[in-house]
């Protein structure tokens, strides 16, 4: 399993994070939910369990861009992704 992403395009900083990515040569799958409600129920599952979202939740937010790291860790944090993949080389 690779690094999943899920966002908006409509976000800028989901666009942020897929331009730095795109920048590092991080592969990843990005999944859309603005035009795919299925994309839309699988984050909903990750942000209606994560313990993660809860101050996103509280502050009013959606919590994106969320990443799932390959070992199957959530995160919000773009700066975690780019430590994790650079530990992996």
């Amino acid at each position: 399993m690779g690094l999943t992403v899920y966002g908006m395009k409509a976000c800028p900083d989901c666009v942020e994070a897929v331009e730095e990515l795109d920048g590092k040569g991080i592969g990843y799958v990005y999944k859309e939910f603005s035009e795919d409600t299925g994309n839309l129920k699988e984050f909903l599952k990750y942000r209606d369990s994560g313990d993660i979202f809860d101050r996103i939740k509280e502050e009013g937010k959606i919590g994106i861009p969320c990443f799932v790291l390959p070992d199957g860790t959530l995160t919000l944090s773009l700066e975690d992704v780019c430590v994790y993949f650079e530990n992996e080389k």
